[in-house]
């Protein structure tokens, strides 16, 4: 059985909608529930009307959606909802990436890593974006103010999904990749933080 989620706030939202209304024709289906929620993607899943969905999902159903941010605003969040659903034995399926993921392959991170790129170049996009358009209408000028350096780190941003990723046992040099950056860029920030084991931290100095 098919359940369909999309939130309204999205651009481009129409072209999601027509894309899985066409979907679902070709497959000849009806979905068992389509929700368009009203509220945005920047609030917890948790507190959506995703996660009343998904826990009224069973073994074998099916969540559609048209991309990542149709589901959250971070790879940290959109992991949380690919764990509940293969808790539930739900498959997951993405038009924009034209893929269907299976429980079992939700749960196998390898299988998983190349689309959690494509997902965090949505993200990456979308964060780039934001403070752009934000300080266009508030008629702020753009750049940095004159003689203010840089208070974070260029990973600061990532750190939640790199947590998440370490924790999953992602390997350092993917988790570069999924957040686009140099592997050593990487390993010297997660030194910094106190991220990496003794024995990485030695042969990184090697």
């Amino acid at each position: 059985m098919a359940y369909v989620y999309l939130t309204e706030d999205l651009e481009f939202n129409e072209n999601a909608k027509k894309a899985i209304d066409a979907f679902l024709k070709q497959e000849n289906t009806k979905p068992k529930a389509y929700i368009e929620d009203h509220q945005t993607n920047r609030i917890d899943w948790k507190l959506r009307e995703l996660t009343p969905l998904i826990k009224s999902m069973k073994k074998g159903d099916t969540l559609l959606t048209y991309e990542a941010l149709n589901l959250a605003r971070s790879t940290t969040q959109l992991l949380e909802i690919i764990e509940a659903l293969a808790a539930k034995g739900a498959n997951l399926t993405m038009l924009k990436y034209n893929r269907t993921f299976t429980a079992t392959e939700m749960i196998d991170t390898k299988l998983f890593l190349g689309f959690l790129k494509d997902a965090e170049q949505d993200y990456e996009l979308r964060r780039s974006d934001e403070p752009f358009e934000k300080r266009t209408l508030s008629g702020v000028p753009l750049g940095r103010p004159k003689g203010r350096k840089n208070k974070s780190r260029k990973l600061d941003k990532h750190l939640p999904e790199i947590k998440k990723y370490l924790a999953l046992k992602i390997s350092k040099a993917s988790i570069a990749k999924l957040i686009g950056c140099h592997a050593q860029t990487l390993y010297n920030y997660l030194e910094d933080k106190n991220l990496l084991d003794d024995d990485e931290m030695n042969e990184n100095k090697d």
